[in-house]
């Protein structure tokens, strides 16, 4: 089996499970309320233990802590150049203004949680990978509640600091401890330590049939916006992640600055991850347009299952 065939095989478990989420859906076996209760479990428990029992294993150095604020400042760049790419689509496509932020937050922003946690820990195992990937999150959510909240609601929002404290919740207090346990190589009882690392373990399969669900419950009512979705593929799942892999390529070894490969494999998948979907639920609170929303994350969720194959086999082309 070549090295494409085993990306291949990873991300198609990804898609098994997220299809076993949507059949069941749409089926009816699992109803709306079990939807609501993954998406807490997730977010509340198991996500955070995939977070903490991974970072608390590693080994604390000066180039872990250096290599992290260097994939901090990166994911700003990268970010804005996302950014950059939805203003020019809105501008050729004159897309109206309802529609136009949505466009732009979801061309810039990605499902770094849901999917790409469990796909970074599945493609880089015993790395640092996730450590990268969760320093590319919060990047990313610190300008989605602050110039994201502004630009879908106006003067309607919180606020800076008030949108900032949205930062506090249980997947970067998990990080924070987490850090605290590497820095000062603190280990729990191992009865702990089994129950914690077995619950992180079954964060991919909730994840991805949370994920399978959550597809299955997008219905378009309104319109395909065909034109914009598939503009939005392009840019979020195509040219976006090859630029940030160029750059970097360019970076690495025409000027030789050194970032350790799960840095650079973390930053990459990170941006070719499908659109944000908690998105929906902003544009829905803030009087957006909330079905091009879903139409967004649904299509560039289900395209993914190829382009993310594709995006890792370049990547390991390139460093292997």
């Amino acid at each position: 089996m070549n090295g494409f065939d085993v990306i291949l095989e990873k991300v198609g478990v990804l898609g098994f499970l997220a299809l076993i989420g949507f059949l069941a859906y749409r089926l009816r076996w699992l109803g709306p309320e079990v939807k609501q209760g993954l998406q807490k479990l997730v977010f509340n428990i198991t996500l955070p233990l995939m977070i903490f029992t991974t970072i608390s294993r590693f080994e604390f150095t000066d180039e872990l802590v250096g290599s992290g604020l260097v994939v901090f400042i990166l994911t700003y760049f990268f970010l804005g150049f996302q950014y950059f790419l939805g203003w020019v689509s809105v501008k050729l496509l004159k897309i109206p203004s309802k529609r136009r932020n949505v466009h732009i937050l979801h061309t810039a922003f990605g499902n770094v949680v849901f999917l790409g946690y469990p796909l970074i820990d599945t493609l880089f195992p015993g790395t640092p990978a996730l450590f990268y990937a969760v320093i590319y999150h919060l990047a990313q959510m610190t300008i989605i509640w602050t110039l994201g909240i502004y630009q879908l609601s106006g003067d309607q929002g919180k606020g800076l600091f008030g949108n900032l404290k949205k930062l506090i919740n249980p997947n970067t207090i998990a990080f924070a401890i987490g850090m605290l346990f590497m820095v000062f190589k603190i280990s729990l009882p191992n009865t702990v330590d089994q129950t914690f690392r077995g619950l992180a373990g079954s964060n991919l399969y909730i994840s991805l049939i949370y994920i399978g669900m959550l597809m299955a419950d997008f219905k378009v009512k309104k319109g395909f916006y065909g034109g914009e979705a598939f503009t939005i593929v392009l840019n979020k799942l195509v040219i976006a992640p090859l630029a940030v892999l160029f750059l970097l390529y360019v970076l690495v070894f025409d000027l030789g600055f050194y970032l350790p490969l799960p840095a650079i494999g973390a930053m990459v998948m990170q941006t070719a991850m499908p659109c944000m979907a908690i998105m929906v639920i902003l544009a829905r609170n803030y009087g957006a347009d909330e079905n091009s929303a879903m139409v967004n994350v649904f299509l560039t969720t289900l395209m993914s299952l190829i382009t993310l194959p594709a995006i890792f086999w370049l990547l390991q082309c390139l460093w292997i």
